[in-house]
């Protein structure tokens, strides 16, 4: 079977179970018309209340992301038997969480989320099927403690936290975007000076006027990389210095506010939103190079960020959003960083040279340069209420790293299928991605030779 007639019948296969969801939606919806006069009733999370006033209570949430993929995987990618695989098909877990909220009188707040992330069918993260890493541990996402100093306007925690710089993207809710997941260099030190997005400290947030801050002082986490064997190259080590990052935005339409860290993408028309925002996250003494004379050079990692979010409610139901973001990363000279989610492939080859993005579905996503990104998002006008509603997205980056002689331009698109809004939907998503010769920041030629793609079907329920 050829690899064109495979990839038909994948999306076709996708686009049949998107097809049937919709209509067991639409289904559910007409069997559920009859309870309290027609109205569809909405499941909620469960609260438990800890006094007689309401104020104070314990709330519980949970949720998920299921994943189908047929993967175009890498020129010389094997799989965990050491064999040369062209293409991959599984199902994944890429996101199980639970979270719990306690609201404490007026004035505190306690926000904790636990679960696990990317599960497939080789482990829970490595490409090396053993006994000991298929079932991965489940661990603390966030923790932390928040108290009012003045309502609307300030509040300060402590803890294990989200509260990050940069973007609004670099907040994103994973439960409540409008593209099927994130881009990945929205978060740029994930799993290096930060764990999966979180790091440890202090953070303020709040509403001052018609602007929207948050800031937060943290103590990196540690890490080390191995330095590169050419000169010149950036490479991360661990820093003793804080983290200061920061994220601003200015509101000209609607107002949000924001019980936890995590930003909306998409509030289904439920707001009328324009912001234009500036973020930055900086950590001193964070990556090293060694210099052609072999010095070794201490480098700062500095990130910016500058974005626009739309939100327009229109005529019939029909909702309108977008978003762009332009990121300047400086991580030290040349430095490049290659991720892969969920990558159940290793090795990768070219032309009989080890493929320096790796195999399976790596791509260098991170680096000193610039990333610019624009997404939208289109709910389709309807005479009915929010639920079982189509929204198709499309989204392109142009990653321009310095250790690059090629842009990387990636395409997203794809559709949703939101049988109860965000609580409940189906997504579909194609994407591409470049594959590049040669050794990044050396003399090589490191120009694009080839293009692979993706097809994602999501399943995501929220609680």
């Amino acid at each position: 079977m050829t690899l064109f007639k495979r990839r038909t019948i994948m999306v076709s296969l996708a686009i049949f179970i998107l097809t049937c969801t919709a209509a067991i939606g639409q289904h559910r919806q007409m069997a559920y018309s009859d309870t309290a006069q027609g109205q569809l009733k909405k499941w909620k999370a469960p609260i438990v209340p800890l006094d007689d006033s309401g104020i104070s209570y314990i709330k519980f949430g949970v949720g998920t992301n299921i994943w189908m993929r047929y993967i175009e995987n890498n020129p010389g990618t094997i799989n965990s038997a050491g064999h040369t695989v062209n293409e991959n098909f599984d199902v994944a877990l890429r996101r199980m969480r639970l979270s719990v909220m306690a609201s404490l009188g007026e004035k505190f707040i306690v926000y904790t989320q636990f679960g696990v992330n990317n599960q497939t069918y080789v482990n829970g993260g490595t490409v090396t099927p053993t006994a000991e890493n298929k079932k991965p541990a489940i661990f603390f996402h966030d923790f932390w403690l928040q108290r009012v100093l003045w309502p609307k306007k300030l509040y300060a925690g402590i803890g294990l936290n989200a509260w990050n710089g940069i973007s609004r993207l670099t907040n994103v809710s994973y439960g409540k975007n409008f593209t099927l997941d994130n881009p990945t260099f929205n978060f740029p030190n994930i799993e290096r000076s930060d764990q999966i997005g979180r790091q440890i400290g202090l953070f303020f947030h709040g509403n001052i006027m018609r602007f929207n801050y948050r800031f937060s002082l943290a103590k990196p986490f540690a890490f080390e990389q191995a330095s590169s064997e050419f000169t010149n190259i950036a490479t991360e080590i661990s820093s003793e210095k804080p983290e200061l990052k920061g994220y601003v935005f200015y509101q000209f339409w609607g107002q949000e506010d924001f019980n936890t860290s995590f930003t909306s993408m998409s509030y289904l028309g439920k707001k009328r939103l324009l912001n234009i925002g500036f973020g930055f996250d900086h950590l001193q003494s964070s990556t090293v190079s060694t210099s052609v004379e072999g010095q070794e050079i201490i480098h700062n990692k500095t990130q910016l960020g500058l974005d626009l979010f739309l939100e327009l409610p229109l005529k019939r139901n029909a909702v309108l959003n977008v978003y762009g973001v332009s990121y300047l990363y400086n991580f030290g000279p040349n430095y490049i960083r290659s991720i892969g989610v969920m990558n159940v492939g290793k090795g990768g080859f070219l032309d009989g040279m080890s493929l320096a993005q790796g195999g399976g579905n790596a791509s260098f996503s991170i680096g000193t340069g610039t990333i610019n990104y624009l997404s939208a998002a289109y709910i389709l006008p309807s005479s009915g209420d929010r639920k079982g509603r189509i929204q198709p997205f499309a989204a392109i980056n142009i990653r321009r790293f310095e250790a690059l002689d090629q842009a990387a331009v990636c395409e997203h698109i794809g559709i949703n299928y939101l049988v109860y809004g965000h609580e409940l939907k189906y997504s579909l998503e194609y994407s591409t991605r470049p594959i590049y010769a040669g050794i990044p920041g050396t003399s090589d030629d490191n120009i694009i030779a080839d293009r692979k793609g993706m097809l994602i079907f999501q399943v995501q329920l929220l609680l």
